[in-house]
């Protein structure tokens, strides 16, 4: 499935970046990002997956009820390593209807969707984050390698790569 492999290849180059930090790195409140650290929008992006993980046993997706899980965005290795469960569950679902659960303030409501949907907004979700990862990694961190589309949506890579071949 494609949602699937393209989820796998962002969150293996998370993982490839995550790798190269060092705890102290990893969870230092960075003033471009207005005080938060790299850490907490990894956390954030792990954190979507799991709840859509958890919606996958319970029927309902529900992003606003995530755990916050703080060890993942001060411990590298924990966030590795739940990296490495999502990929394994997210391999194991097979494709199925859920309802999202929306929520703005004390109004709420469900709406039809499927894990593939789901998984293809958690994509988004997290290339926009691993954007502002890259652009932090880049102004504080700049001995740490950075995979050559790192946040980048992979319609972009293939205007970019149409520009190259062709102009």
């Amino acid at each position: 499935m494609l949602v699937v492999s393209l989820s796998e290849e962002l969150l293996y180059e998370l993982k490839r970046v995550v790798q190269q930090l060092n705890d102290l790195s990893y969870s230092k409140k960075l003033p471009l990002l207005s005080n938060n650290s790299i850490g907490q929008h990894v956390r954030h992006i792990l954190e979507f997956y799991e709840c859509l993980l958890k919606g996958t046993d319970t029927g309902v997706v529900d992003y606003d009820s995530r755990e916050r899980k703080m060890i993942l965005e001060q411990n590298g290795q924990e966030a590795i390593t739940f990296i490495e469960y999502i990929n394994s569950k997210i391999n194991s679902v097979s494709a199925k209807d859920l309802l999202l659960s929306y929520q703005n303030g004390d109004r709420s409501q469900t709406i039809p969707t499927s894990f593939e949907r789901e998984l293809a907004y958690n994509i988004e979700h997290a290339l926009h984050h691993m954007a502002i990862i890259k652009i932090s990694v880049q102004s504080d961190f700049p001995s740490i390698e950075l995979p050559e589309h790192f946040g980048v949506a992979p319609s972009t890579v293939k205007y970019l790569r149409s520009v190259n071949v062709h102009g």
